[in-house]
């Protein structure tokens, strides 16, 4: 699977035009099942540390704009919803037919007082070299306003979907190093485990909560 962030923020006119456009990408993209989406706010109710150090490494110069695996590079900036949702699918393909790094296995919980939402993960290397690790907490159904400049949208109360909430890491973004190493060997089988409690991430609803593991190579980032 592939990571795409969202750079977005209620008080944004223009980001409903994104918003829809993500939503064509899941009805009717090719490659909308591997695509991992998360949508990083900044400016707004919905921010948080985690998502404002998302849009500063990706050095977000525009709202709305969309990017694919944490690379300031891959970016998708903001056209006509039909064209913003091929230009997705598309920039989605490319990423899916790099060759992948490692394997990932991951299993979240909940506590039964809901206070505490665990992730562990199991990272198999599959080609030698540093890499970081980071678990990301995101919520849908996320009620807040939302502004538009669109003629299609009228400004109002809307359900956010991929709000991202915390991250076992904010410095930085790309994550802590994989298993504590400058550098991995193949077949190496690395665990990982993080704890979010919820309290602190503002959740609304821990049944709307999913968690995104991401692994990222150049580990030497800070």
């Amino acid at each position: 699977k592939v990571l795409m962030t969202q750079a977005t923020g209620t008080w944004c006119g223009y980001c409903p035009i994104m918003i829809r456009a993500i939503e064509i990408f899941q009805e009717n993209g090719s490659n909308a099942d591997n695509t991992v989406i998360v949508a990083t706010h900044s400016g707004d109710e919905l921010s948080n540390k985690a998502s404002d150090a998302a849009v500063k490494a990706l050095n977000v110069q525009g709202f709305p704009s969309s990017f694919f695996s944490l690379n300031p590079d891959a970016i998708i900036e903001n056209n006509e919803p039909n064209i913003n949702a091929e230009n997705i699918n598309t920039a989605a393909g490319v990423e899916l037919r790099a060759t992948a790094r490692v394997g990932i296995a991951a299993v979240s919980a909940i506590s039964e007082d809901n206070s505490v939402i665990a992730v562990r993960t199991v990272v198999k290397v599959g080609k030698p070299g540093s890499y970081r690790i980071n678990a990301w907490l995101v919520e849908d159904n996320v009620l807040a306003y939302q502004s538009s400049y669109w003629e299609e949208f009228t400004p109002g109360l809307i359900n956010h979907n991929h709000v991202l909430r915390a991250a076992s890491s904010i410095s930085p973004i790309q994550g802590e190093l994989l298993g504590g190493k400058k550098s991995c060997e193949k077949g190496e089988t690395i665990e990982h485990y993080y704890e979010f409690k919820t309290s602190e991430a503002a959740i609304s609803n821990v049944a709307n909560c999913k968690v995104v593991v991401l692994v990222s190579s150049g580990a030497d980032k800070k």
